[in-house]
């Protein structure tokens, strides 16, 4: 009789042992998850604040002068960054500019959603 209540007792911990190991699994699963979605928030806020460094300038017809600022804030952020964003003139890149013509400019996005390239539109 004694063997039999000390192997009872014995079944009943593995159990609450195995319980709580399911538990802690839980637990860590749905802790899991929420680290991957604050991760897909961040980079998002990311992608985000870099393109807006930009994204006033496109898809709005510019004057030379505000072609002019943009170069320079894209050579500023070439130079802060390792992303690198390519500016072309009618799918033609610049060499030796001096006069930056205006109109319309359109971007290039990367797969993860970051500006690229600036294009004026022919």
């Amino acid at each position: 009789m004694e063997n039999a209540t000390k192997a009872l007792l014995i079944a009943g911990s593995i159990l609450i042992v195995i319980l709580l190991i399911a538990l802690g699994m839980r637990v860590f699963r749905s802790g899991a998850g929420a680290v991957d979605d604050s991760q897909v928030a961040m980079k998002a806020t990311g992608v985000g604040t870099y393109n807006t460094q930009i994204a006033g300038y496109l898809n709005k017809n510019l004057t030379e002068s505000q072609v002019r600022a943009l170069v320079q804030k894209l050579i500023a952020i070439n130079a802060s960054s390792k992303r690198a964003v390519k500016i072309k003139f009618r799918n033609q890149e610049p060499t030796a500019v001096t006069t930056f013509p205006s109109g319309k400019y359109t971007a290039a996005y990367d797969a993860e959603g970051y500006i690229i390239g600036v294009n004026l539109a022919p």
